[in-house]
C-alpha cells in the first residue's frame, strides 16, 4: 500500500460565519481516492495550508490516476491567479465534493509543493527500504553507524529476516530519536536567528536539559554557557526523522514469529537493542531535547514524570517581536528502557495500551484505544484529533502472515532526482510517482 501528500503554500483563511479550517481537517473528497486537507501554517492571516492527500493504493495505476486528478484540480484552482476562492459545503467541484464551507487564498498559482510518500513495507525487506532512503537522500554515512551499532549487540543465533527488519526499524528510530545535534543549542552571545518554523526557548531552569547541554558541548563545567537555549522546530519531534514510523513498534513486534518474540523478550536490553557502550538505558532518553507538543495533551506527567510547559520564545538582544511565540513544550521523552519495555509489552504509563511509548510521543494525543487494532475509519475518527506517529497497526501484505510496517518518507524531497519545491508545480506532480515507483515501491 502507498499514498502521497503534496503540501502547497496556498492557504485557508477565516470566513465570516464559518468555522476556521485547521490542521488535518478534510475539506474536499474526490471518489478517485483524493482529499484536500488543512496542514499547519505559519503564514500571517492563514488558518492552515492546503494539502492534497491520496488514500493508500495497492496498485500503481490507481495512484497515478489520483495524482492526475490532483494536478487537474490545482490547475482549475489556479485559474485567475492570486485571489480568494469561496466554497460551500456539499457543493460539487471537479468531480468531487466540498465537505466544509470556507475560503481558499491562492498565493501561489503554480502550486509548488512539498511532497511526501507513505508506504507499507514487509518486515523482512525493511533493511533494503532504509538503505534506499539513506542512500537516495544523501545520508549514506548513517548506514556505517548503524552497522557499528548492530555489531555491539549479541544474538544467540542470527535473527530471522523479519526479526532483522524489525531490529533495523528500532535502530533507525533510536538513531534519530536519541541524537543531540549541537545545532539545537544556541549561543546566547552569537545566537541563531529564529524564523517562522524555529524558535528559541530558555531551559536554563531545567536541570535535565542543562546536563544534556553540558555533555553535548563536551566542555568543563566552568566553560558551559550560563544559559541553556534550545532551538525547537515547530514540527518536532517528527521533523527529526527521514522515515517516520506510522505503524507502532509494539504492533511490529507482535507481527514477528513466536520464536523471535520469545528470543527478544528473553534478552537483556543491552544485548537486544541498546549497546552497553551507548550509556545506561535508564538514564538515556528518547527525545532528550525539548520538543513542541499539543497543548490539549493531558498525560505528559504520567508518561515522563515532568509536566507540559508553556514558554514564550527567547529573543536575541535587539530583536523585537510584536507577538513572541508561546509554545507548549515537553522537556524530554521516556527513557530507553521504558520505550523498549513498551515495545515488548505495551505502554504501562497508559494502562498497558497496545502501543509503544513513542506512538505517539508524550505531549501528543493518540487514537481512542477502542480502535487501535484497525486503520482509522474517517466516519468514526477525526484525524485532527490524534498525532500520526505510530498511529497505525501493521497492514496486510500479499499473504496473511506477511505483515507490512507503514512508513512516511519525510525526506522524499531530498531524493537525488526530486526537483525543489518551487519547481515541483502541479504540471510536474507526476514526477513524484516516477521517482517513488522506480526506487521506493516494494517489489
Amino acid at each position: 500500500m502507498f499514498g502521497f501528500e503534496l503540501q502547497t503554500q496556498n492557504v485557508f483563511v477565516s470566513r465570516s460565519g464559518v468555522a476556521d479550517i485547521g490542521e488535518r481537517e478534510v475539506v474536499y473528497r474526490h471518489p478517485v481516492g483524493l482529499t484536500l486537507e488543512g496542514d499547519e501554517t505559519h503564514l500571517l492571516g492563514a488558518t492552515s495550508e492546503l494539502e492534497f492527500v491520496t488514500k493508500p493504493f495497492a496498485d500503481e495505476r490507481s495512484a497515478r490516476a489520483a495524482l492526475t486528478v490532483a494536478a487537474r484540480i490545482a490547475a482549475k484552482l489556479a485559474e485567475g491567479g492570486q485571489r480568494d476562492i469561496t466554497f460551500d459545503q456539499n457543493t460539487e467541484f471537479e468531480g468531487g465534493t466540498w465537505l466544509r464551507s470556507g475560503t481558499l487564498r491562492i498565493t501561489d498559482p503554480t502550486f509548488g509543493a512539498q511532497a511526501q510518500a507513505t508506504v507499507g513495507i514487509p518486515l523482512a525487506t525493511l533493511p533494503t527500504f532504509f538503505h534506499t532512503v539513506l542512500n537516495r537522500t544523501r545520508h549514506a554515512s548513517d548506514i556505517d553507524d548503524l552497522g557499528t551499532w548492530s555489531k555491539l549487540l549479541e544474538w544467540p543465533s542470527g535473527p530471522s529476516p523479519k526479526a532483522r527488519g524489525f531490529l533495523w526499524a528500532c535502530q533507525m528510530f533510536l538513531f534519530s530519536a536519541t541524537a543531540v545535534p549541537l545545532s539545537r543549542f544556541v549561543d546566547p552571545v552569537k545566537p541563531t536567528m529564529p524564523d517562522v518554523t524555529n524558535k528559541i526557548f530558555d531551559f536554563t531552569d531545567t536541570a535535565f536539559t542543562q546536563d544534556v547541554h553540558a555533555v553535548a558541548l563536551k566542555l568543563p563545567a566552568e566553560k558551559v554557557p550560563e544559559k541553556t537555549l534550545v532551538l525547537v522546530n515547530a514540527d518536532s519531534p517528527k521533523s527529526a526523522f527521514l522515515a517516520l514510523h506510522r505503524t507502532d513498534f509494539h504492533s511490529m513486534y507482535q507481527a514477528l514469529p513466536r520464536f523471535d518474540r520469545d528470543l527478544l523478550a528473553a534478552l537483556d536490553i543491552t544485548a537486544a537493542i541498546w549497546p552497553q557502550d551507548y550509556g545506561g538505558p535508564d538514564h538515556r532518553y528518547v527525545f532528550p531535547l525539548p520538543y513542541r507538543a499539543d497543548p490539549q495533551a493531558t498525560d505528559v506527567s504520567a508518561r515522563t514524570g515532568t509536566p507540559l510547559t508553556n514558554r514564550t520564545e527567547w529573543l536575541p538582544r535587539g530583536i523585537i517581536a510584536d507577538h513572541p511565540a508561546t509554545w507548549s513544550l515537553v522537556a524530554h521523552g521516556p527513557s530507553i528502557r521504558q520505550w523498549w519495555t513498551s515495545v515488548l509489552h505495551g505502554d504501562e504509563a497508559r494502562r498497558n495500551i497496545a502501543k509503544d511509548a513513542a506512538s505517539p510521543p508524550p505531549g501528543h494525543r493518540g487514537r481512542d484505544p477502542r480502535y487501535l487494532a484497525d486503520f482509522p475509519d474517517p466516519k468514526v475518527e477525526n484525524k485532527a484529533d490524534y498525532y500520526g506517529m505510530g498511529a497505525f497497526p501493521t497492514d496486510t501484505g500479499s499473504a496473511a502472515d506477511d505483515r507490512l510496517a507503514v512508513y512516511e518518507i519525510r525526506a522524499f524531497m531530498e531524493d537525488l532526482e526530486m526537483p525543489p519545491k518551487a519547481e515541483l508545480t502541479s504540471g510536474r506532480w507526476a514526477t513524484i510517482a516516477d521517482i517513488f515507483f522506480t526506487h521506493y515501491a516494494p517489489r
